[in-house]
């Protein structure tokens, strides 16, 4: 899912020949695609920032998850580390320890979802 402040950028291209997108009630954007490989959508989620957020496939999620860790480890070296794959879920986020976890895990079969935090703020 797509926070409102990329969802016009994310509507206004095709990134993959099997994309799917559907605007929500709240105003952010569910992409959904079948992929083989998530290597090649990894970089462009990470662009992202804060308004992509992956909900499955769980490998994803979760490398997307340590990737985003790893860079704000290097402004703030003391964050705690990330819970993984055994909860499904990731911890509050150390650096802003005020903002909500990200949404449970669904499943969608083979594919992958991104999706928004609960409580985003608007920039």
């Amino acid at each position: 899912r797509f926070a409102k402040p990329v969802v016009r950028y994310v509507q206004e291209s095709r990134w993959h020949s099997s994309q799917q997108l559907t605007l929500q009630p709240d105003g952010s954007l569910l992409a959904e695609f079948q992929l083989d490989h998530t290597e090649e959508v990894k970089r462009w989620i990470l662009s992202f920032g804060r308004n992509a957020i992956v909900e499955e496939p769980e490998d994803l999620r979760r490398e997307i998850a340590e990737e985003l860790h790893a860079a704000a480890r290097a402004y703030y070296p003391a964050a705690a580390p990330i819970q993984t794959a055994q909860s499904k879920t990731l911890n509050h986020d150390p650096i802003c320890p005020s903002s909500p976890p990200p949404q449970s895990m669904r499943g969608r079969g083979r594919g992958g979802t991104l999706a928004q935090p609960r409580g985003d703020a608007k920039k």
